[in-house]
Order: structure tokens, then C-alpha cells, then sequence
């Protein structure tokens, strides 16, 4: 299973449905609430993990405008279309779906899943 950091603004029952599929999750809400992107993405980086995130503007301008080192893959969770309710539930199952996330920035809503080359 892959090891991910998950922003702030992803919580509750997304991270426990992760947990119970065998993720290793660290949580920015539950473990440093407030944390700048920029030092979320270095430790990322740091930690070999996954960015698991909504914010596309902050993380895709780092990356690719400010050429910050990316993380082994950044998944981006645009889907504002999805029932509140089944929203932990999607982003799980999302991300258990594959497992050659590695290389890129991943944008998933309910259109499909979508995939850029991250900068080396």
C-alpha cells in the first residue's frame, strides 16, 4: 500500500477509510494544523510520501512555477459534484484503485483521472 501525507483540509473519515485499506497516512491536520504548503510539500519529499491533496493552485505553482522538488506524486481531488456523503469514500477507493501513482500529478474528479509528468 502507498504512503501518503494528506493535507489539512482532507480529514475524519477519509483518513480512517485509508487506515482500514492499509495506508500508511500521515495526517497535516491531525499532526501539524496550519502547516505553510511549502513545508508540507518538503516533508513530503523528506519522507517519501504521496501528496494527497485539494488544493491544486498552492502545490501546482510550487511545483511547477517556483520548480520546488516534488514529492514522489501529488493526487489532487477536484470533485465538488460528489454527495458530501460519499466523499471519504471516493477519494479512498480512488486511491486504492492503482498503484503506479509515482512520477506524476494526478487530478481526479468525476469526470476521470487525469495525469502530468512531475518535473525531475
Amino acid at each position: 500500500m502507498a504512503r501518503l501525507i494528506v493535507d489539512e483540509n482532507i480529514r475524519g473519515n477519509v483518513l480512517d477509510l485509508l487506515r482500514d485499506d492499509g495506508h500508511d497516512v500521515l495526517s497535516i491536520y491531525e499532526t501539524a494544523r496550519g502547516m505553510p504548503d511549502e513545508d508540507v510539500l518538503m516533508l513530503a519529499v523528506r519522507e517519501s510520501r504521496i501528496l494527497v491533496t485539494p488544493d491544486k493552485t498552492d502545490f501546482g505553482a510550487l511545483i511547477y512555477q517556483e520548480q520546488s522538488p516534488p514529492p514522489l506524486a501529488v493526487i489532487l481531488f477536484r470533485i465538488p459534484y460528489v454527495s458530501v456523503g460519499d466523499v471519504p469514500r471516493f477519494i479512498s477507493e480512488s486511491i486504492t484503485l492503482h498503484d503506479d501513482w509515482e512520477g506524476y500529478f494526478w487530478v481526479i474528479d468525476e469526470h476521470g483521472v487525469r495525469a502530468r509528468p512531475l518535473p525531475d
